[in-house]
């Protein structure tokens, strides 16, 4: 909590391919099947960084709004509003609840209700 709202930080640890279990490599890849993840890792199994970020950049906030979507239906004291902002070594920035209520449309998450 920061200042009376639920903090959610989303971030991971990418793996070498090389490093993962045959069991952990069949749930990604059912798992993740549409997704694309596997264009993130060369042919060696290793991360490539450009390639991890370019991915992050078109879908890591709609993750994030997934995620946050799922907290607040699971447990009602989180609220019911949402705050996201982007942050990486390159930048930060605050999203707009227009570029916000544009993304959930998008992703066919009902908006939240607007307070007077």
């Amino acid at each position: 909590m920061i200042d009376g709202l639920a903090v959610v930080d989303a971030h991971m640890h990418v793996p070498r391919l090389s490093t993962v279990t045959r069991a952990w490599l069949d749930w990604a890849t059912a798992f993740g099947k549409d997704s694309g993840w596997r264009e993130v890792f060369g042919a060696g199994g290793d991360p490539i960084p450009a390639r991890l970020e370019a991915m992050l950049d078109a879908e890591g906030v709609d993750v994030a709004l997934r995620a946050l979507t799922v907290a607040m239906r699971r447990d009602s004291a989180s609220g019911d509003g949402y705050l996201c902002h982007v942050i990486t070594p390159k930048e930060y920035r605050e999203l707009s609840d227009d570029d916000i209520n544009k993304r959930l449309k998008a992703l066919k998450i009902p908006l939240p209700p607007v307070l007077p």
